[in-house]
């Protein structure tokens, strides 16, 4: 599935990949914060 979020250049382009899905989810708000800890693959769960 998929999330619509607003971003900015520096959101896109300032962030290292590593982080930047926890970063932008984080900025959702406590709302998404359980999302950080899906795994990868949810088969795995």
């Amino acid at each position: 599935s998929w999330i619509i979020a607003k971003a900015t250049q520096k959101d896109v382009m300032g962030i290292e990949p590593i982080i930047m899905w926890e970063t932008l989810v984080n900025k959702m708000g406590e709302k998404y914060r359980y999302w950080k800890n899906f795994p990868v693959d949810p088969t795995a769960n």
